[in-house]
C-alpha cells in the first residue's frame, strides 16, 4: 500500500494519481486516521461497531431521559439522535449493515473531515455529546447522569476529531460477490482484505469542505458510475440478471 500526497485534481475531482483512480476496479473509503492501524491490519469488516455496544446502549438509554429527552430534536426524517444510534444498533446486533465505498475519490472527504469524519455513527456520538452537554448547560444535575460508558464513547469520539482524515483506495475483484450499487454508493456485505488497499491520502488539516457543494460532488460520482466500462455499469448488469433469475 502506497501513501500518497493530497492532490485535488479539481476537474476530475480525485485526490489518487490517475493510475489510481481510472482503475475501474478501485472504490474508496473516508474516515478518521484514528482507525488505520486496525484497518490497514485486518482490512474492512461489515457489520463491527467502531465501539462498544454496551456503551451506545447506555447513551441510547440516557438521551431518552426526561431530562435530556426534549434537546434531542427530529431531523428531516424525523428520526432523533437516540432513535438513530438505536437504529444502528440493531442493524449491527442483526449482522445487517454493509460496508460502503464511494466511485468518487473526492466524495470520501466528507467522511474525513469536518463533522462527519469517522462516519456517520461516530455523527451520532458527536451530536449527542452537543445534546448532553446543553442539557447540562440548563440543570447542572444531568452532568451526575453521565455514566463511564458515556464518557468513553466521547473520549473516542475526541481522539477520532483529533486524528487527521485518511482516504483509502481499495481494488475490488470479480465476480464481485456481496458488492452492490444502491443509489450511487458502493456496498459491500463481505469483508474486504487488507491486500485489496492499494493506498491511502491523508488529509491536511485545513482542507476546505466548500470547495464544492455535497451536491455538485454527488453528481460527479454518478457521472463517473454511468460510464461505459465502469464498475457501476457491471455492477447493475448484474443486478438486473439477480432480477431475472427470480
Amino acid at each position: 500500500m502506497k501513501t500518497f500526497d493530497f492532490n485535488l485534481d479539481k476537474v476530475n475531482l480525485e485526490i489518487f494519481p490517475n493510475d489510481i483512480w481510472q482503475d475501474y476496479n478501485v472504490v474508496f473509503h473516508g474516515t478518521s486516521e484514528y482507525y488505520s492501524k486496525k484497518i490497514e491490519k485486518n482490512g474492512f469488516i461489515p457489520a463491527t461497531a467502531p465501539f462498544d455496544l454496551n456503551d451506545a446502549i447506555e447513551l441510547v438509554r440516557v438521551l431518552q431521559l426526561p431530562e435530556i429527552i426534549h434537546f434531542d430534536q427530529s431531523n428531516t426524517l424525523g428520526m432523533t439522535v437516540s432513535s438513530s444510534l438505536n437504529s444502528y444498533i440493531c442493524g449491527i446486533q442483526s449482522n445487517y449493515l454493509r460496508l460502503s465505498f464511494a466511485y468518487l475519490s473526492y466524495q470520501c472527504v466528507f467522511f474525513s473531515a469536518g463533522h462527519s469524519k469517522g462516519g456517520q455513527t461516530l455523527g451520532y456520538i458527536r451530536k449527542a455529546k452537543s445534546i448532553i452537554q446543553l442539557a447540562i448547560q440548563v440543570n447542572q444535575a444531568v452532568q451526575e447522569i453521565i455514566s463511564e460508558p458515556i464518557k468513553r464513547l466521547f473520549d473516542l469520539e475526541t481522539n477520532v476529531a483529533n486524528a487527521n482524515g485518511v482516504v483509502y483506495a481499495v481494488k475490488l475483484e470479480a465476480p464481485y460477490n456481496g458488492i452492490k450499487e444502491e443509489n450511487g454508493i458502493i456496498h459491500s456485505k463481505v469483508s474486504i482484505s487488507a491486500n485489496n488497499i492499494i493506498g491511502k491520502v491523508i488529509l491536511p488539516n485545513d482542507i476546505n469542505l466548500n470547495e464544492f457543494t455535497k451536491q455538485a460532488v454527488k453528481q460527479k460520482n454518478h457521472q463517473k458510475l454511468v460510464q461505459t466500462g465502469y464498475l457501476g455499469i457491471i455492477l447493475n448488469r448484474m443486478k438486473l440478471n439477480d432480477d431475472d433469475e427470480r
